[in-house]
């Protein structure tokens, strides 16, 4: 940038030298037109020193610039019709067509051969013989759940006469069962004693026994008058409760009683 500054500065000057008139100057020892021979031989030694002008410039570009821009045009065009020729080859693929060959296989060859075959069959018996099938019969197995009832029941009333035949009384037996009829041995049974007088039953007192080992035990009502205004016409026997170990007393209507005898 400074070199091209520097040549400018120097056609200018050239420039306005050339167009300076040019003035003779008189000197002592030195002929006439003298300083007008050094100056065109200064401005020639300038125009030699100068670099290249403006025009040289140009005409240097433009040879430069023709060739390119003819080239780059064929190859914008080359690269056109390339880029053409692909999407062309792309868009209409062209399948190869192969042809068929068909191979037809060979004939059969068939070879006769004649040959005797002797055949010996042996027959042979197997006898299998089949043990009789075992049947195993189990026995029903039949739980019974644990009882968990009783039933208290009463036997024959029965009456008896004192010494004195102004009083008697009545006895009884009572069995307890539970649910499977089996004897229940020590269960503890209140029974109670009712007498009758004229039409009106009264209440006697409460007695309490334990089943022996059969499941029984047997009730005495107890002595009561048979004349008079207190005398009983008739006794009864009512279980009032049962307890026994695992079991539910069952209640029910039984009462048995016995008439006063005569």
């Amino acid at each position: 940038m400074a070199a091209r500054a520097s040549r400018h500065w120097h056609e200018t000057i050239i420039k306005c030298s050339a167009h300076m008139p040019i003035t003779t100057t008189m000197s002592w020892g030195r002929p006439a037109g003298a300083g007008r021979t050094d100056h065109a031989r200064r401005w020639w030694r300038r125009r030699g020193e100068r670099g290249v002008s403006l025009v040289e410039y140009a005409l240097l570009v433009a040879l430069l610039a023709v060739p390119s821009i003819a080239g780059i045009q064929a190859l914008q065009d080359g690269m056109g019709d390339a880029s053409q020729g692909a999407a062309d080859r792309i868009s209409d693929p062209t399948i190869p067509i192969v042809p068929s060959t068909t191979t037809q296989p060979p004939p059969p060859t068939t070879n006769s051969t004649t040959s005797t075959t002797s055949t010996t069959t042996t027959t042979t018996t197997t006898t299998t013989t089949i043990p009789p099938a075992t049947t195993t019969t189990q026995p029903p197995t039949t739980t019974i759940p644990p009882p968990s009832q009783s039933v208290s029941t009463f036997g024959q009333v029965t009456t008896s006469t004192a010494s004195n035949p102004t009083r008697w009384s009545a006895q009884t037996s009572v069995a307890i069962r539970n649910n499977a009829n089996a004897p229940v041995p020590g269960a503890t049974v209140v029974v109670g004693i009712e007498f009758r007088k004229g039409g009106t039953w009264s209440s006697g007192p409460n007695l309490t026994a334990t089943t022996n080992a059969t499941g029984t035990l047997l009730i005495d009502s107890g002595l009561y008058p048979s004349s008079g205004g207190s005398r009983a016409d008739e006794i009864r026997f009512r279980v009032i409760s049962v307890t026994a170990p695992g079991l539910t007393w069952q209640p029910n209507a039984q009462a048995p009683s016995a008439l006063k005898p005569n």
